[in-house]
């Protein structure tokens, strides 16, 4: 039976190349056409990464997570956890992952695909056998479609529906496939979060637009030339084609023209300080901080900030952005390049972004070093410094001791003392000659 199974069953492929009535999600069509927002413009990834904030915002965070150690731990039994940094997987992923990026520009676009279009697809490249993993390659993820494939159990009968990634016409095989899902409506598929907030994006955009649009036509706002009566048609063109030559351009700003006697210049919009435009543009740069989700000095915002709250706002970046973050990442690689069921798992380090100062280190290394929390040689490793010997010995500071311990030595008799001696001596065991 299980020969049948293999090819009827749960594991038989469909024969169909996919096509245009192939059942596509309405998140992944929103990511490959999406519609214009109120404001007119058409939001898609790339036009929203042209808005400096959202680009600033994205890619810090994507350099922040890229930069950090991404470690192999190995479970024990107490819960914990130690890092094999000889691990195979250790050195695919902080090394080398395919045969053309290095690991921090692969990991990169690991995370831009994440906070871009709301998931990452990598495909597993091993060796025949599928003993070892030789590369980790990028697929775009707006050429990655989704089919729910009908499979039907001929042992029971039983009809079940399985998610099939295609791309290029050819079907992914999931078990060589790693798929991040980190904004999702459906929980299958990821969607951009500028395509979701669109109209938010969108305004930005226009925004952007205007100011670029203001300063081609001389940093004036616009208005009607006055014509005397009688001209004609081809006089009138001529007219606005020279106004358009003299006064139009950045270049040309600030410059006086003399109006032919019977023209007249009338304005009919608002100058840009009356319509509140630098206002509205701040408040777009903090709706892109809100759709990015990330701290506002991660754009380049540092209106509100101070050394006091940035230390917090450093923190709140590691706990509620950073950590979900890598969270998803570590997850879905672990599925894929470990045993889900084994000791080991993925997992990025977090702890350098929560150091302070120098000084502040130190401080803290101090308290912590030469106890029972750390040795000195971890000490020394997180400050970048070699091993000195004899520093892998945890100590125990005399006050840890129990109190049954301390009663103990402070009922042994010494050495010298034997039962019934007495610090008195007798006056028949005196020394010399004495008297009888």
């Amino acid at each position: 039976m299980k020969f049948f199974d293999r090819l009827w069953g749960k594991n038989r492929q469909p024969q169909a190349k996919p096509q245009q009535d192939r059942d596509i999600s309405l998140v992944n069509a929103w990511m490959l056409a999406a519609p214009p927002g109120h404001a007119g413009q058409v939001v898609t990834v790339q036009t929203a990464m042209q808005v400096p904030a959202i680009f600033n915002s994205v890619m810090t965070s994507a350099d922040i997570v890229s930069s950090l150690p991404w470690n192999v731990y190995k479970r024990d039994r107490q819960g914990g956890g130690h890092k094999d940094t000889d691990h195979p997987v250790y050195r695919l992923l902080n090394r080398k992952p395919n045969s053309i990026q290095t690991s921090r520009t692969y990991r990169q676009n690991v995370l831009v695909d994440c906070l871009s279009y709301g998931e990452h697809f990598s495909e597993i490249e091993t060796t025949k056998d599928g003993s070892e993993v030789l590369n980790l390659w990028r697929i775009d993820p707006r050429m990655v479609l989704e089919k729910w494939q009908e499979v039907v159990d001929w042992e029971t009968g039983e009809k079940s529906y399985e998610l099939q990634f295609w791309f290029n016409d050819r079907l992914l095989d999931p078990e060589k496939l790693v798929h991040v899902v980190w904004v999702s409506i459906d929980g299958y598929r990821g969607v951009s979060p500028f395509v979701m907030c669109r109209d938010a994006v969108s305004l930005t955009i226009a925004l952007d637009r205007f100011g670029s649009a203001f300063m081609r036509q001389g940093a004036r706002p616009s208005g009607k030339l006055k014509l005397p009566p009688g001209m004609t048609p081809e006089d009138r063109r001529n007219a606005q084609e020279d106004w358009k030559k003299y006064k139009s351009g950045a270049d040309n700003a600030g410059d006086t023209m003399v109006l032919p006697p019977g023209w007249e210049w009338e304005q009919v919009s608002i100058n840009p300080d009356e319509a509140q435009f630098n206002e509205s543009r701040l408040y777009q740069l903090r709706e892109s901080q809100r759709i990015t989700r990330t701290p506002p000095y991660l754009s380049g915002d540092y209106d509100r900030m101070i050394y006091a709250n940035i230390q917090y706002t450093r923190l709140d970046l590691v706990q509620n952005f950073l950590r979900p973050l890598t969270t998803a990442v570590d997850q879905a690689f672990s599925q894929r390049l470990l045993d889900p069921d084994g000791d080991y798992y993925l997992e990025h380090d977090l702890h350098g972004l929560l150091r302070g100062s120098f000084t502040e280190q130190v401080q803290t290394l101090q308290k912590a070093c030469g106890g029972p929390v750390l040795t000195v040689n971890e000490c020394r490793a997180e400050l970048g410094r070699p091993p000195i010997e004899g520093g892998d010995d945890l100590l125990s500071p005399l006050n840890m001791g129990g109190a049954d311990d301390d009663d103990d030595q402070t009922d042994q008799p010494d050495d010298d003392d034997q039962p019934g001696d007495t610090d008195e001596t007798p006056d028949n065991e005196q020394g010399g000659d004495g008297d009888e």
